[in-house]
């Protein structure tokens, strides 16, 4: 009789474990330093997501850096919309992005797939 008590308690303890284990949702995931899998990538960014929307990129080259901010939105369960700004010259991108604890997948529409790794 005492078994047969124990075992919904202990479906729910697997429910709530595997709630607890369940990857992060990429809205969530995204917050953070981001840089290029291959350091030797040209024209690559670091790029850093803020939980208030805002992004900021730095481009960096032999002559030194070029910091571009921005903003974006998640306007689907994996895909955001980058908006960076420089100078008066705005540009939109929509992206697929797959996020892990380490890695992400950027892929802008019509683009090839960027691959990043968490910095911080």
């Amino acid at each position: 009789m005492r078994t047969t008590h124990l075992l919904p308690a202990g479906g729910l303890v697997l429910v709530l474990a595997g709630l607890t284990c369940a990857d992060p949702k990429p809205q969530e995931a995204i917050v953070g330093k981001w840089g290029p899998q291959d350091p030797r990538a040209k024209g690559k960014a670091s790029i850093e997501f803020f939980k208030d929307g805002k992004v900021k990129a730095v481009f960096s080259d032999i002559t030194g850096h070029i910091i571009v901010n921005g903003t974006y939105k998640f306007v689907g369960e994996d895909t955001v919309e980058v908006k960076l700004t420089i100078g008066n010259d705005a540009k939109t991108t929509k992206a697929k992005v797959k996020v892990t604890d380490k890695e992400m997948e950027f892929t802008p529409s019509g683009g090839a797939t960027e691959k990043y790794n968490r910095l911080k």
